[in-house]
């Protein structure tokens, strides 16, 4: 019998449970991911960002302002790894972004270009 966690909503779409804790720990590490880089973002834009977001900041680790302005200078199309902004020079090269929007429109959905402050 495979093992279910108690919050899932319903089987499994993929057998990536083949150890008791294979998908929820998926889930729980992108659900991590996601939050950890939510609030590394916020603390780019916070004025007084708390005392461990300023060391993070000087030692170059997380998205500092200044690496996270470029995003938020018009026209807004560059510069969107918001966790440390270390791959947006790669990914500007290799046109990441271009390439992701032109797929967005080629399928029908809007782009932005409009600043989020």
């Amino acid at each position: 019998m495979c093992w279910r966690s108690s919050w899932s909503p319903g089987p499994y779409l993929w057998q990536l449970d083949q150890t008791p804790i294979g998908l929820d720990a998926f889930v729980w590490a992108v659900a991590g991911g996601a939050a950890a880089t939510n609030l590394l973002h916020r603390w780019a834009h916070d004025p007084n960002p708390p005392a461990v977001a300023r060391a993070l900041h000087r030692a170059g680790i997380v998205l500092t302002p200044k690496r996270h302005a470029s995003h938020h200078a018009p026209p807004s199309a560059a510069a969107y790894c918001v966790t440390s902004g270390w791959l947006n020079p790669l990914f500007e090269r290799w046109r990441v972004w271009t390439r992701a929007e032109a797929a967005l429109v080629a399928i029908g959905l809007p782009v932005s270009r409009g600043d989020h402050d």
